[in-house]
């Protein structure tokens, strides 16, 4: 029997403090005159499903089954955010890696397990 086709998909992530950073910047653009826009936040590089599970394996030191399955219709093979005009406009440039934004969550989720 022969393995399903797998979805290669490269997506972005950025971490929830870069996120939230952008929104102050652009709070403070708009507050000093700048005009109303819409601008893609990302790494630019993008990461692939197995990438990202071979990442959090790493830093959790947990160990767990994949199940590959084929993609999804209408899902894109890439979702990498162009994030030039908030870089240009708001001097926005993420801070954290896919590995520091996994330790973080991480540690978060260990907080509410107690």
């Amino acid at each position: 029997m022969s393995k399903p086709a797998v979805a290669r998909l490269r997506a972005n992530y950025i971490h929830v403090a870069d996120l939230c950073r952008a929104h102050l910047l652009a709070l403070e653009y708009l507050v000093n005159g700048g005009e109303s826009d819409t601008l893609n936040l990302g790494n630019g590089a993008g990461y692939s499903v197995q990438a990202v599970l071979d990442a959090v394996k790493e830093v959790t030191g947990r160990r767990f089954e994949l199940r590959e399955a084929p993609r999804r219709p209408g899902d894109p093979a890439r979702l990498i955010a162009d994030a030039s005009l908030a870089r240009e406009v708001l001097g926005w440039v993420p801070e954290y890696g896919l590995e520091e934004i996994i330790r973080h969550a991480w540690a978060w989720e260990q907080t509410l397990a107690g």
